[in-house]
């Protein structure tokens, strides 16, 4: 609902797309998650036009179908800002400019910004390429070891959220902020944490 009151298009795009490959990857909940998942995008969109708009002027359900403003696209100005970010990318391709220092780069057509609104930029811009290389290598060893848990409602839903994050992430700051962060870390490990801790003999 918070998607809609607030008049994110990406979110609700992110939520749709993981609804979508959920629906498709375990189709033994399928009827399940369709009537709870559109239920609550339906209630949630109702209630959203019907509460009050936010006091920000850049919030609002009915941020869905902008007017038009001069130099502003669907995109709201981040097809343009991805362009000017893979630039500054390519002037320091290797290690890049460091964790957390976009906001001091010079950027012409959003000074202040904190993140490019899209993880691999994000990524590319503060380690470079050979750093997100070492941070994959790093990272895939974790991943093929994940398993999903596909035993419950709970844990499949705890995936559907995982996707919608990672999807969110390439057109919002889904990995850039604690809080959403925080809850794809307690969504991974509902979906992927063995149930039990497996035997291991006392020392």
């Amino acid at each position: 609902m918070l998607a809609f009151w607030t008049g994110s298009r990406g979110a609700v795009f992110a939520t749709l797309a993981g609804i979508g490959l959920l629906l498709f990857a375990a189709a033994q909940y399928r009827m399940q998650i369709f009537k709870f998942a559109f239920s609550a995008l339906i209630v949630g969109a109702v209630l959203s036009a019907i509460l009050p708009t936010p006091p920000n002027a850049a919030y609002g359900i009915f941020r869905f179908s902008p007017v038009p403003e001069a130099g502003r696209d669907l995109s709201t100005g981040r097809i343009s800002m991805w362009i000017e970010v893979a630039g500054k990318v390519f002037e320091r391709p290797v290690f890049g400019w460091g964790l957390d220092q976009f906001q001091l780069i010079d950027f012409k057509g959003f000074p202040d910004y904190r993140q490019p609104h899209n993880v691999i930029l994000q990524a590319l811009i503060s380690i470079g390429f050979l750093g997100c290389a070492l941070l994959a290598a790093a990272i895939l060893p974790v991943v093929r070891m994940a398993k999903l848990k596909s035993d419950s409602l709970n844990r499949v839903a705890s995936f559907g959220l995982v996707l919608a994050t990672l999807i969110y992430s390439l057109h919002d700051a889904a990995l850039y902020y604690n809080y959403p962060l925080m809850m794809l870390a307690v969504a991974a490990a509902l979906a992927f944490a063995p149930v039990k801790l497996p035997a291991v003999p006392d020392k």
